[in-house]
C-alpha cells in the first residue's frame, strides 16, 4: 500500500487541470488501484491511498496525472506502507487488524 503527497505547486494551474485530474482520479478508483483521495488544508495539495500495484506501476500512473504534466503540483512522494495493524473496517485493504 501507498501513500501519495501531491503539494501544490502552481495554484494558478489548478482550476483548468481539475476536471482531468478528477477524471484521472476516478479511473484510479475505478481500476481498483484507489482507496481514498482528499485535499491537504492549509498546504495546498493532495493525498491518495492506493494499493494492489508496484512502485513502478504507481508511479507511472502518477505520471499521467494532468497535475503533475501540467505542473500543478510537485514530483509526488510516495511512501510505502507495510500495514502491520487496522481497524477491522479496512480489512479490505489486506490488514487483518489482529497486529
Amino acid at each position: 500500500m501507498y501513500l501519495v503527497l501531491l503539494r501544490l505547486a502552481d495554484g494558478a494551474k489548478v482550476g483548468e487541470q481539475v476536471p482531468g485530474h478528477r477524471e484521472w482520479l476516478q479511473q484510479g478508483f475505478d481500476d481498483g488501484v484507489f482507496v481514498l483521495t482528499g485535499g491537504i488544508p492549509r498546504v495546498g495539495g493532495g493525498a491518495i491511498l492506493a494499493t494492489g500495484l508496484t512502485v513502478d506501476e504507481l508511479t507511472a500512473r502518477l505520471a499521467r496525472d494532468p497535475f503533475v504534466v501540467h505542473g500543478v503540483v510537485t514530483t509526488p512522494d510516495v511512501t510505502e506502507l507495510d500495514v502491520t495493524m487496522s481497524d477491522t473496517r479496512l480489512a479490505f485493504l489486506g490488514a487483518d487488524g489482529s497486529g
